[in-house]
């Protein structure tokens, strides 16, 4: 068993020990500066020996060595670099950037309240593009131990690093099961307790358990309780703490689910469910709107027409009503004129006759009366 190595040490010649950053079962974190550049620090992680077999011990140095590569070949802003991978007095190192921060468990524990919504979104913006990062190497690397602790927010810039590569993997396609059965109990998904390959999908589930703590201050439950014959039930967070919002809820819950097939695919899928909901909400508003729009334009054109259209058949029914009554008072006095003509005509005839002494009706003749006559 390792003992912590004291302040003041020299490694490689290089990097001279400031003190203890963390300690785990496997592990030890020290800051350190460098001897040869004033005024740069660095992470030195050592891995203890504090393994029960030379067998358990092979497997933690290749996982120690696997980190060192992994973390050798990327370059992200929200990555640490390594710097160097060595081996000093049978211990074992790994000298990276220091980053100067918290880790978000330390906040989580160190707030009496929620943390907002927004700020964990806001968290998670960058986890998901770090995220996208490694799945999309060649071959996809798979971090399996995302959790609060491995989470650092930095000071000054407020930028988030992802720290801790002890049991990321590369993703070997056809491989039915891990080699090895790893992570933090709460955060990772069954197939990490030797159920199957862990994928793409694992690390959707390790991000949903992360936020879950993040939004609840609380370890959800791990996912092999839940399959038990008298299994733990997964408490919503909205229950816990009711200002998250449903949409956002739904995401964490789809993204823990059991079975990986019914989870988000990729972390793109996640990151648009987290981000979909306020999007919609400001489309569907300026939608309402124009629509609200369009409709008052239309309204207001229709009822113009309207107006239009019955000012103008008024206009026209009042003059062809007009022009009626006209033609009718004309028709009336014309048939009155002719009437009277006859009659007239008639009236003259029968006088003549009479003056003149013929005054006896021819046989089949009929008598014209004459209102007012005098027979």
């Amino acid at each position: 068993m390792n003992k912590l190595l004291k302040p003041g040490t020299i490694l490689l010649n290089t990097y001279k020990i400031l003190g203890v950053i963390d300690q785990g079962g496997m592990g030890a974190i020290y800051k350190a500066e460098s001897r040869l550049l004033a005024g740069e620090e660095y992470a030195v992680k050592e891995m203890l020996d504090n393994y029960s077999s030379a067998k358990e011990k092979q497997e933690g140095l290749d996982l120690f060595q696997q980190e060192s590569d992994i973390l050798k070949k990327l370059r992200h802003p929200n990555l640490p670099r390594v710097h160097a991978f060595f081996e000093e007095n049978s211990r074992y190192y790994l000298a990276m950037d220091f980053i100067k921060g918290r880790t978000l468990e330390n906040i989580v524990e160190s707030t009496s309240d929620f943390i907002p919504e927004s700020v964990v979104l806001r968290w998670s913006t960058d986890l998901c593009n770090i995220l996208e990062y490694l799945h999309n190497q060649k071959p996809p690397i798979i971090f399996r131990d995302l959790n609060p602790r491995n989470i650092m927010l930095e000071e000054g810039t407020g930028d988030i690093k992802l720290i801790d590569f002890g049991i990321a993997r590369f993703f070997k396609a056809g491989q039915s099961s891990d080699t090895l059965s790893l992570g933090s109990p709460g955060y990772c998904p069954i197939e990490q307790y030797g159920r199957g390959q862990t994928d793409i999908r694992s690390d959707v589930y390790t991000l949903g358990a992360t936020l879950y703590h993040l939004l609840t201050k609380r370890i959800p439950v791990a996912a092999i309780e839940r399959i038990k014959p008298t299994p733990l039930a997964l408490k919503p967070p909205g229950k816990i703490n009711p200002r998250i919002s449903p949409h956002v809820e739904q995401t964490i819950l789809q993204s823990m689910e059991i079975n990986p097939d019914s989870r988000y695919q990729t972390i793109g899928e996640m990151r648009q469910a987290l981000f979909t909901k306020s999007k919609t909400k400001k489309i569907s508003q300026k939608t309402q709107k124009t629509r609200t729009s369009r409709v008052s334009d239309t309204e207001k054109q229709t009822q113009a027409q309207k107006k239009s259209t019955g000012s103008t058949t008024g206009s026209q029914t009042g003059r062809q009503t007009g022009s009626t009554k006209t033609r009718s008072n004309r028709s009336v006095w014309i048939v009155v004129l002719l009437l009277t003509s006859i009659l007239g005509a008639q009236w003259l005839e029968w006088w003549q006759e009479r003056a003149s002494g013929r005054n006896a009706t021819p046989e089949g003749a009929t008598v014209l009366a004459i209102p007012g006559s005098v027979s």
